[in-house]
């Protein structure tokens, strides 16, 4: 017997395909986002949440490969307000959030050139970042970089990078997962 889509059945699924369209495009940032929402009017709809784990894995194989060696820990604080309502699992909540900074990270170009690039050929930048927190605000986050107590303080100007934020909310500072285990779901 058919049944009749609800409006935030149908809403669901117009994400889930844009998400899809997202990542046949590379773009799994945005897929990932599209995906989140769609469960956040879905919880029940297990394809939306499946989609979302399995994008979520993607991208972090993706950005795993571009990680150098000695790659800084990550370390935060629960944020008290949520990007996603509460019809989307916190684990998952947490897991895109570690996604969405690893990539700022990777693709902020002075950590590129002074860090990153050269961890990849084999030499060891001094100094070196050990740790990196991040503070979240209204204006995004910010990752304050630790480094090991035999290097040299940096120049000042290269110890912070500041992203555009993820959601235009006020956000608190939240915990990251180390290391990051994202789990298929199941349908």
């Amino acid at each position: 017997m058919l049944k009749s889509l609800t409006p935030r059945e149908e809403l669901a699924f117009f994400l889930k395909q844009r998400g899809g369209c997202w990542k046949e495009a590379g773009k799994l940032r945005q897929a990932a986002e599209a995906y989140g929402w769609g469960l956040a009017v879905a919880p029940h709809n297990k394809g939306v949440e499946c989609c979302f784990g399995l994008c979520m894995n993607d991208w972090h194989e993706q950005l795993e490969k571009r990680k150098p060696p000695h790659f800084p820990a990550l370390f935060a604080e629960r944020p008290r307000e949520r990007v996603f309502p509460e019809t989307v699992p916190w684990r998952m909540e947490k897991d895109m959030r570690y996604l969405v900074v690893l990539e700022a990270m990777l693709e902020h170009r002075p950590y590129e050139e002074r860090w990153w690039g050269p961890l990849r050929r084999g030499l060891r930048p001094i100094p070196c970042p050990v740790r990196a927190d991040v503070h979240l605000d209204a204006q995004g986050f910010n990752v304050t970089m630790h480094y090991s107590e035999t290097a040299m303080p940096p120049p000042r100007e290269a110890q912070t990078v500041i992203c555009p934020p993820f959601q235009p909310q006020t956000m608190t500072v939240w915990v990251l997962p180390a290391p990051l285990v994202l789990r298929k779901s199941r349908s």
